[in-house]
Parts: structure tokens; sequence; C-alpha cells
């Protein structure tokens, strides 16, 4: 039987925004990106508070700058609007509790600079209804996430969101523990982005399917979640004093961008790691 000591399970979260190499065709200035989507059609993003933390703005290729950015640290949440967001198409939350096993599918922008520009999907199963140390704000996924899938969502086979991509069990605990997990995966709840909006006067859709309703294939899912999902991109964001971790990644040529991490507590204590671009 394997041992952990309940201290090296508070320093385990590795987030997944990645940093823009110094290759990239973007602004000189994008030190990050993440993920997000539309949650109506007045056009309001929501993301993870640590793609945008930090950021002097962020922007949304193609559409713009974001204004009004509202941030909650403590429950890694965030939102802004974009002008030339109005009328987009934009997902519902949903509004009955998800269920243990059910099959679900993220969407998002991983690996930037790395990979296609391309929004990329990949499908799993809710194998938790709560997260780390019974925390009732998260669900465990095994939908693999990537660096850069931070804040997008995590959909049920209805289009309605479960969850929002946020974070996967690194390197740190296996440093700790001498245990390399895999495939273990953490979204914030959808009731949780609920109350975040509700308590900023954002209006949102909800949305449960019907007992007629026949479930989505990825692929008509894929048509019906796309629009609404974006990439973001942070600007002018502090470099780190330091380097305090280096990101796992497939072998690549020595050209390729090597992203390097910035960090902040959250107030339940867990480590939550973001990547940025070296100056």
């Amino acid at each position: 039987m394997v041992s952990v000591k309940r201290t090296a399970l508070s320093a385990v979260f590795m987030a997944v925004a990645i940093g823009i190499g110094a290759g990239s065709a973007l602004a000189d200035d994008v030190s990050s990106s993440g993920t997000g989507f539309f949650v109506n059609d007045r056009g309001w993003v929501f993301t993870n508070a640590h793609v945008v933390e930090g950021c002097t703005s962020v922007s949304v290729p193609q559409m713009g700058t974001g204004d009004d950015l509202a941030i909650d640290k403590q429950n890694d949440l965030a939102v802004f609007k974009l002008a030339s967001g109005i009328g987009k198409p934009h997902l519902p939350l949903r509004r009955s509790q998800p269920r243990l096993g059910e099959d679900i599918a993220a969407y998002g922008f991983p690996l930037n600079g790395i990979l296609s520009d391309s929004i990329k999907v990949t499908t799993g199963n809710i194998n938790s209804l709560v997260g780390m140390e019974n925390d009732t704000r998260y669900l465990q996924v095994s939908t693999p996430l990537q660096p850069g899938n931070s804040g997008g969502p995590i959909l049920d086979q209805w289009g309605s969101i479960v969850g929002v991509s946020t974070a996967v069990l690194g390197t740190k605990f296996t440093d700790a523990t001498g245990i390399a997990p895999q495939n273990v995966n953490f979204a914030v709840r959808s009731n949780v982005v609920e109350l975040f909006l509700q308590s900023r006067d954002i209006q949102y859709d909800t949305a449960d399917p019907g007992h007629d309703d026949k479930p989505l294939s990825t692929a008509d899912l894929s048509d019906k979640a796309v629009p609404a999902v974006v990439k973001i991109l942070c600007h002018g964001a502090p470099a780190p004093a330091t380097a305090t971790e280096s990101l796992d990644k497939p072998t690549v040529s020595s050209t390729m961008p090597r992203p390097v991490f910035r960090s902040f507590t959250p107030v339940d204590s867990y480590d939550v790691m973001v990547s940025i671009t070296r100056p």
C-alpha cells in the first residue's frame, strides 16, 4: 500500500495555460495563452483566473481586446467582455448535477506555438464528483488536458457545460510522492461558475437534456461548441524572478519555445502553475 501525506497533496496542481515562444507569429508582448468561451450573446467570455491574472490586457485573435475584467482568485474564475462578441454563439450551463461516469468532451487550444492553431477536442468521462481532498468545487475528469486548455469548456453529450478545464496532477506531485499520476485532471463545476456569474449580474443560459433528446456524436457536438470557444492571449504579464519548474512535453526541435512557469497560491493553498515566455 502506498502512503501519501496530506501535506504533499496541498501542492500538486499544474494549471494548463502555456506561454508563447519568441518564434511565434503573434505580437511580441503576448506572454501566455489559454482558452475561454462565450456564456451569453452579449460578448462575455469566461475563463480561469490564472489565464488572465497579471496581464496588462487580454485579447482574442481577430476579435480584439477585452474589457471589464472580473477575477475570483479563490475559485480560479474570470470573465471579461468583448465588444465584437455581441451576438456570437454561446454555451449554456448544465442545470442538473453531473453523473459519475458520464461521457464528456473538452475543448481548447493546447500547446500554442507547438501544435496547430486550430481548436482541439478530447473525450473522456467524469471520474469523480469531487476534487482533491474532497473539494466539492471540482470534478475529476479523464479528458486529457494539456497546457493551454485552461479555461476551456467541458461539455456533456448534449452541449451543456458541466465544468471548466482548470488543472492536472503534475510533476510537483511526482516529486513530492514518487507517484507518477496518469491522466488525473480537474474541472471547476458549472454550479460554481453559475454563482460567480450571478454575483456579477452577468446573464447566462442553462439547459438540461429532455427525456427524448438523443446524445450528440462528438462530431455533431463539436459543430455546436466550436463557434463559442476562443483562444485568449495575455499581453504584458511580468516575468518571474526565477523559473520554478519546466514543462514536460514531447521531443521537439531545439528552436521550439521552452515555456517557464510563474505561480500564485489561492486561498485553498493549492499550488497553481501558469507558464509564460522567457523575456
